[in-house]
């Protein structure tokens, strides 16, 4: 899972760099710098205004390169589904990328995108907001029902938000569970908000 799924990172902005396409800055994430101590934010003044857009912070090529990399050769008959090494690809080529057991295409495809739609198939989530996700996010690392004060620094916001917010993701979308045994409540995720995390 994303280094932002798993609460390391956020998305800071979003800027046009020198070559005049659109980037995205991360940023840690805000709660787990102030635990440890890591100076966050933007510096004052004009004089860094750029900074953050200069070409050596530019990940983008580095990133979609290593992602291309992450393939597999597979045959495409669901029966066969034989997977081939790097070093079979000149016997592959030789046959035009038939397979030798069953005569079936071989394709390159990425294991990543293989995961995450064996992660999904048959799962179908409900669209939340930025915040509803940091809320979930922090619920999902604990290892018992939460005050909401509790996960307030981690998520950057106030209880009295994360409160609101934990009573829409529990009425509406049956993603939290509320213990209203005690007041202030306490609040968990549900095995169907765990389904984000899967």
């Amino acid at each position: 899972m994303s280094l932002e799924l798993n609460h390391f990172i956020t998305k800071y902005d979003e800027k046009l760099n020198r070559d005049g396409k659109a980037v995205s800055i991360y940023c840690f994430n805000y709660g787990l710098a102030k635990k440890n101590n890591i100076l966050w934010g933007k510096p004052k003044g004009n004089e860094y205004r750029t900074y953050f857009i200069e070409r050596p912070f530019n990940y983008t090529t580095l990133i979609l390169e290593q992602i291309k990399e992450i393939k597999v050769l597979k045959c495409t008959n669901p029966k066969c589904g034989r997977v081939f090494s790097e070093s079979e690809r000149v016997g592959l080529e030789f046959t035009h990328y038939k397979c030798p057991d069953c005569s079936a295409t071989v394709i390159e495809e990425s294991v990543i995108d293989t995961e995450i739609e064996k992660k999904l198939k048959g799962v179908t989530l409900r669209k939340i907001t930025a915040d509803e996700m940091n809320v979930l996010l922090a619920l999902n690392s604990q290892t018992n029902s939460v005050f909401a004060k509790d996960i307030a620094t981690d998520v950057d916001m106030n209880p009295q938000r994360i409160s609101k917010i934990c009573k829409r993701l529990a009425e509406d979308k049956k993603l939290v569970i509320i213990d209203k045994i005690i007041v202030p409540y306490r609040y968990e995720i549900s095995e169907q908000g765990k389904l984000y995390f899967a």
